[in-house]
């Protein structure tokens, strides 16, 4: 095999208190992922090294200065040589090919994502087999899959870190249905599994025949102290008056994520209301273009890059923060309520949110009177200016919410505790 591994920071870690972990992440964002980088960050808080292995990854503008943590990003170049563990993907193609909808499609994509995991296992592999690894911890199922190869091979145990949920009734086409025969072949040998909550947690009991004990649930967090400053740096920027009403979504300028939809509500809003599309420079040209044609006096766009650590900063600058998700792409979008980085950003930042109606996160916010759930793009303005309505109340139950469900200290000794197990 050929293969190139770029070290993008490297450093001389002190003596090992607890030990290394090894982080895998094949074509899954890191730069955007706030469970990542704070897993990463906590864990080098706790005394252990982490090193980042990554392939075709979003990055950003994600950094760390902790000597503690590494990141090693591995470009392969294929060829025709098999990889080790030929049996194990071999069957996961026989029984895809048996038992799913389209199945030349799925044993195309299955067969070639296998292959390229498989690679992508094999170049991680030259370059840590002299290094002792506590455990291994593969997000998403190709990484679970690399994860898996390298875990046999060097007999280090590994943990899943299941980030979206692949849940059959919701799986429409064939890289899908791969990605989950992936997920359900490898997920019996993990250690145990990382996910957001219970609801999500028995969906994969159910559907990868995994005991209920192996589920260790940490939602979507930030971390850190609540940011209680107010700042201008959106006013600065794009000549925003005080008198405005910043409606801010941070994030991903995607369909999923109902942007067009929110464009298309605010071009009816007062002029004291804007909204403004902020994002982080991963997005899909095209549904930009279409997100574009309703730019004006409510609806304005922000990409200039955000360092994570300045993010609670930025996020202050708005005066309410939306994120809706659509709900018929499955239970993926519709249980968000502990799966959304951008919530609990708006929530460290004392931002009252707007979300969808579904049953968790409206749950959320009427418990802690922290913003609006609404069923209907066209109840928007009634929803902030009931916002405006109660601001300062609003803002309190926003802090409270963060530091009572979405700050990761309040959650992360569950993973320590499994992990000092090991």
């Amino acid at each position: 095999m050929s293969n190139e591994s770029r070290i993008i920071k490297t450093s001389l870690s002190d003596p090992e208190v607890r030990g290394k972990i090894a982080i895998i992440v094949y074509e899954y964002g890191l730069g955007n992922s706030p469970s990542l980088i704070n897993l990463a960050n906590m864990l080098s808080k706790s005394d252990y090294d982490v090193d980042f292995f990554t392939y075709n990854t979003y990055l950003g503008v994600a950094s760390f200065d902790d000597p503690h943590i590494q990141i090693h990003d591995h470009a392969l170049v294929e060829n025709t040589q098999q990889w080790f563990l030929p049996k194990a993907i071999h069957a996961i193609s026989r029984r895809i090919t048996r038992s799913t909808p389209q199945f030349l499609w799925v044993k195309h994509e299955e067969k070639r994502l296998c292959h390229r995991v498989s690679m992508y296992a094999e170049s991680i592999a030259s370059t840590m087999s002299k290094t002792h690894y506590k455990c291994l911890i593969g997000v998403e199922p190709p990484g679970l899959m690399a994860a898996t190869i390298l875990g046999k091979r060097f007999l280090i145990p590994y943990i899943y870190y299941n980030m979206e949920l692949h849940s059959k009734p919701d799986i429409k086409d064939s890289y899908e249905w791969a990605v989950k025969r992936i997920e359900e072949d490898f997920h019996k040998g993990a250690l145990f599994t990382i996910t957001q909550d219970d609801s999500r947690a028995e969906i994969m009991v159910q559907e990868n025949a995994v005991a209920r004990d192996t589920m260790v649930t940490i939602p979507v967090c930030a971390d850190g102290e609540p940011f209680t400053e107010r700042t201008n740096i959106l006013r600065d920027q794009l000549g925003i008056g005080a008198d405005k009403i910043i409606v801010l979504y941070a994030g991903f300028l995607a369909e999923w994520a109902m942007c067009e939809e929110m464009a298309r509500a605010a071009q009816s809003w007062p002029e004291k209301f804007v909204l403004i599309l902020h994002s982080h420079g991963y997005d899909d040209p095209a549904y930009i273009m279409k997100l574009k044609k309703y730019e004006g006096t409510t609806v304005r766009f922000s990409d200039a890059p955000v360092m994570y650590e300045d993010l609670p900063k930025f996020l202050a600058s708005a005066d309410i923060g939306i994120a809706m998700y659509r709900g018929s792409k499955g239970k993926n979008f519709s249980l968000i309520s502990s799966a959304s980085g951008k919530i609990a950003h708006y929530l460290k930042s004392g931002l009252p949110i707007i979300v969808n109606d579904y049953p968790g996160i409206s749950n959320i916010v009427e418990s802690y009177h922290c913003g609006i759930a609404t069923d209907s793009m066209g109840s928007l303005t009634d929803a902030i200016q009931k916002i405006c309505d109660q601001y300062t109340y609003m803002r309190q139950g926003s802090f409270w919410c963060y530091e009572d469900r979405y700050r990761l200290s309040r959650h992360f000794t569950k993973l320590l505790d499994r992990l000092e197990r090991i």
